[in-house]
């Protein structure tokens, strides 16, 4: 047939792949392609496909169509990301590691803004940072960024005076982040520059007046102290509002301004102390401070020696800056959780189905370690889809595994789980302990498990679910946050893809190898002498049972006349008593009216049959049979089962 004939008018991505197919010699290809929803949402699919061809003829065609939204929108939040970045005053850059040039790899729009020029002119090369450096400071800076990485130091920040586009000499200091390469070697650094020019123009406003200086102060956003000999003469209202000390408890004779440091940075800010009392500057540095209460917040201090009153004193200005290292920290934790996913992604695309279930644990154990959560796992239905198990599994360090205890258990058992799954939905738990009424079930489970927060995802395969991909912690609670429950998805995603593509490669090799079976089965009865055909015929009822892993095989003969049903060959499994030699036909009735007719009758379990098949359960739950198959055989006009 044409392809027309299967799909009818075919989407552009998807006549697009068998182009590109066809072209390729029907090797293995990839495309784009994007659906409108009647209500306006679009679906972004990855779609895959390779041709059979053997003795230059196409047999047949594999594709697969994965769902790739959820990784769409997820780009689509980091680039709104970066238009948050964009929009502040901060201005980021990415230099590559080129003393006396420093050709910049990126910098964030906002920088027309503040210094005039625009992104372009930096990465088009038309303007270079030493360019538009003050002249008097690029030897310094020069000088520091060598130093810096000649030692080894990863993080450092530098003062410094840029020139706008416009003429104007503006301050900037900035927080330096070196990149390496996979060889370790440091080939970029990545550059978050603040303008700092009216913090600048309040310390030299001090030296000329301090009655302007006590006006801008008392006004300034920023904690602004005079320290004199180890004491503090002088503290603003924001020194008071922050570190939940009074101005008399901060001018005390006895005063310890250290204990406003954090203990790690005591000696660091004791040295720097020290610096001052022999006439030296410091440059300005990063410390957290400590307040009263036991908050800390991460400052930069930059201090300046000046006069006070005829004795020498050091004049300290505060910059809060806790809320841009949590932003720093957000950025950079979501861009590494970006990149894991990616290579998870990548690792699957190509990753043998005999290893998948290795990938698995090997994914689990990356992503629980990377999230910092107790267990990481998945859960899988079983192929009824009554009943579910728990597959893999990893957890923490002195966290006890919870594996053996999710086996086989019924699904009902989380019917208010399978709700919230009903629409594609994760489900997040911040504190379990808070379920109540439908979900008072699934809190009692999940307490028996010690599990005190967690994340749940549906793997879907097919719009049907597979299984769930799951996060837990027993020694926290823990929120999760959109951004996580998206990436988290995206490989829920790759184990729904990966885990049905390994299905996919079993029941082949399974199939193959039933028809092999079946094959020789065949070939043994070929010109088999009458007297061993009964023996045979059991032999391999026997090898029947043990590939299809069941406990009993059994062919019986129905009588025409009324009489019981026969066992006339039959197979049991080591430990198994053999099937009964006759059964009551009184039993079977509605059975055999259907194995008359012709009918295979399927029962994957006997709970919840109807009413018709009353006797015929009966008999098997008193002999412990929970799933049945039953197939007629016709041989002169006689009846076997």
């Amino acid at each position: 047939k044409r392809l027309t004939d299967l799909f009818g008018t075919m989407p552009g991505s998807l006549d697009e792949l068998f182009r590109t197919m066809i072209q390729a010699g029907y090797q293995t290809c990839e495309g784009r392609g994007v659906e409108k929803l009647p209500d306006g949402r679009e679906r972004h699919y990855l779609n895959n496909g390779y041709g059979v061809v053997a003795d230059g003829k196409l047999l047949r065609i594999w594709g697969t169509f994965r769902d790739i939204t959820d990784r769409v929108q997820a780009e689509r939040g980091l680039r709104e990301l970066q238009e948050v970045v964009s929009r502040s005053p901060m201005l980021v850059f990415v230099w590559r590691v080129v003393p006396g040039q420093w050709p910049v790899e990126f910098v964030s729009a906002n920088v027309e803004h503040v210094l005039g020029y625009t992104a372009d002119d930096f990465m088009a090369g038309r303007v270079s940072w030493p360019a538009i450096t003050h002249p008097d400071d690029v030897p310094r800076l020069e000088a520091e960024v060598a130093h810096y990485l000649e030692q080894g130091q990863h993080e450092w920040s530098q003062e410094y005076r840029l020139i706008t586009k416009t003429g104007q000499v503006r301050w900037f200091t900035d927080q330096n982040l070196a990149l390496c390469d996979e060889d370790g070697q440091v080939t970029r650094i990545q550059s978050i520059v603040l303008d700092i020019t009216d913090r600048k123009q309040a310390l030299e406003a001090l030296r000329e007046s301090e009655e302007k200086f006590r006006n801008l102060a008392e006004q300034s956003p920023n904690m602004i102290f005079i320290n004199v000999g180890g004491r503090v003469v002088y503290a603003n209202q924001r020194c008071e509002d922050v570190m939940r000390y009074t101005r008399e408890e901060f001018y005390a004779p006895d005063f310890d301004f250290q204990v406003l440091m954090a203990p790690e940075d005591r000696d660091r800010i004791g040295h720097s102390f020290h610096r001052h009392m022999k006439g030296e500057e410091v440059p300005s540095g990063e410390y957290t401070l400590v307040t009263r209460d036991g908050r800390r917040i991460e400052a930069i201090l930059t201090t300046k020696l000046i006069n006070y009153k005829g004795d020498s004193a050091v004049l300290g200005i505060v910059t809060d800056i806790t809320e841009r290292k949590k932003a720093e920290k957000a950025m950079r934790y979501r861009l590494d959780f970006e990149e894991l996913v990616a290579d998870i992604s990548n690792t699957f695309v190509s990753l043998p189905a005999d290893d998948i279930d290795g990938g698995i644990d090997q994914t689990l154990e990356q992503i629980g370690r990377f999230v910092d959560v107790d267990r990481t796992y998945v859960v899988m239905l079983h192929d009824d889809g009554t009943r579910l198990s728990q597959v893999h599994e990893w957890c923490a360090e002195g966290i006890e595994s919870y594996k053996d205890h999710v086996q086989g258990l019924e699904v009902a058992r989380f019917s208010w789980t399978a709700e919230q799954f009903a629409e594609g939905d994760a489900l997040s738990i911040p504190c379990v302990g808070d379920l109540q009424g439908e979900a008072t079930r699934a809190r009692e489970l999940l307490e028996a498990a010690g599990v005190k927060s967690l994340l749940n995802v549906p793997i879907v395969v097919g719009g049907a679910l597979f299984g769930f991909l799951g996060f837990a912690t027993v020694r926290r609670h823990r929120t999760w946050s959109p951004d996580e429950v998206l990436l988290v998805k995206i490989v829920a995603e790759v184990f729904a893809n990966a885990l049905a593509r390994k299905r996919s490669a079993e029941a082949l090799q399974k199939r193959l190898a039933f028809e092999t079976l079946v094959s020789h089965l065949s070939a043994a009865f070929i010109n088999l002498p009458t007297e061993d055909i009964n023996a045979e015929i059991e032999r391999w009822l026997g090898q029947i049972g043990e590939f299809l892993r069941i406990d009993r095989s059994t062919i019986l003969h129905v009588p025409s006349d009324c009489g019981d049903i026969v066992t006339t060959h039959s197979w049991a499994a080591p430990g198994l008593d053999a099937a009964p030699a006759t059964l009551p036909r009184e039993e079977f009735t509605w059975f055999i009216e259907q194995l008359v007719k012709g009918e295979t009758l399927v029962f994957s379990a006997l709970e919840g049959v109807g009413d018709e098949t009353a006797s015929e359960r009966r008999y098997c739950e008193r002999q412990g049979i929970k799933s049945l198959v039953v197939i007629p055989v016709v041989t002169l006009s006689l009846i076997h089962i």
